[in-house]
């Protein structure tokens, strides 16, 4: 899997490029500042030369290339990407550790995604639910086989779903709820089930990863991330934010993970 992704900064600042490996899987990433060329071709040269030092045979067919770019004028179909004479496929979504990230950087399609895979198991639970299985074991088979699938990496995209793509998933542990308590309404439900409502359940996850980096003392490995700490003695405000937070040009860019916590935390 290789990834583009372009923006403003001009073409003598630093050109990044990062790697992922899980098992069998690797992930390349790059930002192309503005204005500046693509160095991927030459790290999946790399790849390609480290395969073969290590006999390794990398299968160039499965190779997927993501193009992000919300430039007004795109050359990124001037840009190609082969491995021993074959191009790589370029594709406007790509699932990445169980992620399903998109060319224009919305949630739908991973939404999508965890909403079907969580609603096909719930067929599971009214067959265990005829067997006779017990409302406590039930529960606990949803918060294993279906409600970990939708809360699953949601520090990712949470902050940035809008409030139809929340309720999507929402709906989901609520048909779970009403095969498990059919005579009550569902936040009397969730009490009785000792669960919370996704979207706060989400909230909580994300809350504590936040403070697990903040508190790090910069050994996270997400603390690089984090915006420069206010100066508390320069400013004597009613409400101070703990961190500087930057001018921010887009919605997407505010509502992701970090800036958007970041923007919550106060002195």
């Amino acid at each position: 899997m290789a990834l583009f992704g372009y923006d403003q900064r001009p073409h003598n600042e630093q050109h990044p490029l990062f790697h992922w490996k899980f098992a069998d899987d690797t992930t390349v990433s790059e930002i192309v500042p503005k204005f500046g060329a693509s160095m991927l071709q030459d790290t999946v040269h790399d790849v390609l030369r480290w395969s073969n030092d290590n006999r390794f045979k990398l299968n160039s067919l499965k190779c997927k290339e993501l193009k992000i770019d919300f430039r007004r004028e795109s050359n990124l179909d001037t840009v190609s990407l082969e491995s021993n004479g074959n191009a790589f496929e370029i594709v406007k979504s790509a699932k990445i550790l169980g992620i399903t990230v998109t060319n224009d950087l919305k949630w739908n399609d991973h939404v999508d995604n965890i909403t079907t895979k969580a609603s096909r198991r719930i067929y599971l639970l009214k067959q265990l639910k005829r067997a006779g299985i017990d409302r406590k074991s039930l529960i606990q088979f949803y918060c294993a086989c279906i409600h970990s699938v939708l809360e699953y990496a949601c520090q990712a995209f949470h902050s940035s779903l809008p409030a139809y793509l929340s309720d999507q998933i929402e709906r989901v542990q609520k048909r779970v709820l009403r095969i498990l308590f059919p005579e009550v309404l569902y936040c009397k439900a969730l009490e009785d089930a000792g669960l919370k409502t996704l979207f706060h359940r989400c909230e909580e996850l994300c809350s504590i990863l936040f403070k697990q980096i903040v508190e790090s003392n910069d050994q996270h490995k997400l603390a690089g991330l984090l915006p420069a700490c206010n100066d508390s003695e320069r400013y004597n405000f009613r409400t101070r934010h703990m961190f500087s937070i930057p001018n921010v040009k887009t919605k997407r860019f505010r509502n992701t993970f970090i800036m958007h916590y970041a923007n919550k935390q106060q002195l």
